[in-house]
């Protein structure tokens, strides 16, 4: 379901700049648990959106666009002391863990606060809503879930504990986790199925997406791409932003992908495709803000 080599559309290059999108918005739905830790840092934001990739108005398509923004390095402050990200909402898997934690629910020990523009997060491995699929993950990993019956899980939650990055975020600081897709080592899978737009989605929005927090276990490495999809048309991968492979370069300190969504409309969806080179791939956290 999720396994896709589709198009992928072309990006910007590393430039240079001081900035990330920080202002406004607003959420809804905080839940999960708290945890403790501090981080500091700093970042450089690249602003080389070149090439657009989305769809044509008309039969095809809904018209919305998705560009890859740019990188920003090695920062480790996300809260409203630092680069103030997540206004609109945020997603942080497994985070505040003292202890390593392994292949549970993705929901398990989240920070999570939805953004009001977005459609409930379906968790459940094969979801239906109105017909169609609307699981927020992946379920191509074929993970098992014991104490759950042997629910599939398929993208599961991971936490190195201490020995994972610590970053400070709106929702608390403390050790960050990671979303893992085995069905993404060596291959290209979406690993993001649906985050589903609701009829107030702004016009414009940007979603970073926290990644080289995992001390080298679930890098990126082969790489990241955000996409566009929506119900009914003949086409549902049309809308692909890449970020180029020499961005693809990690230190085990975060980095942010930031990328610009335009013109979504009701029941459009997010996707989010992952690829690791030897690696079973993983993100560290989602952020949704107002675009500067």
């Amino acid at each position: 379901m999720g396994s896709d080599s589709g198009p992928t559309g072309s990006a910007g290059t590393s430039g240079s700049g001081t900035s990330a999108p920080t202002t406004g918005g607003t959420g809804t739905s905080s839940e999960g648990t708290t945890g403790t830790g501090t981080g500091t840092g700093t970042g450089t934001d690249t602003d080389t959106d070149t090439d657009t990739t989305g769809t044509p108005l008309g039969d095809v398509g809904s018209g919305a666009t998705v560009v890859y923004v740019g990188k920003v390095t090695d920062v480790t402050d996300l809260s409203p002391t630092g680069l103030d990200l997540g206004k609109h909402g945020y997603y942080f898997p497994q985070f505040g863990q003292g202890s390593s934690k392994s292949k549970r629910k993705a929901r398990d020990n989240m920070r999570f606060l939805k953004p009001t523009w977005q459609r409930d997060w379906e968790w459940k491995v094969f979801e239906l809503c109105g017909g169609e699929f609307c699981n927020l993950f992946s379920p191509d990993a074929g993970v098992f879930d014991v104490l759950e019956g042997e629910e599939g899980i398929g993208v599961y939650s991971e936490s190195g504990g201490g020995a994972w990055a610590a970053i400070q975020t709106a929702g608390g600081s403390g050790n960050s986790g990671s979303v893992v897709d085995e069905a993404a080592h060596d291959n290209s899978n979406n690993s993001v199925n649906h985050i589903r737009m609701n009829a107030d989605v702004p016009a414009e929005f940007c979603m970073s997406i926290l990644t080289d927090n995992t001390a080298g276990k679930h890098d990126i490495s082969g790489g990241l791409a955000a996409r566009i999809g929506w119900y009914g048309d003949v086409d549902l991968e049309a809308g692909t932003a890449s970020v180029p492979d020499e961005d693809l370069v990690f230190n085990g300190v975060p980095d942010l992908y930031v990328f610009r969504y335009a013109n979504m409309t009701e029941d459009d969806f997010i996707k989010i495709r992952l690829n690791g080179k030897g690696t079973d791939p993983g993100f560290g956290g989602l952020m949704f803000d107002p675009c500067e």
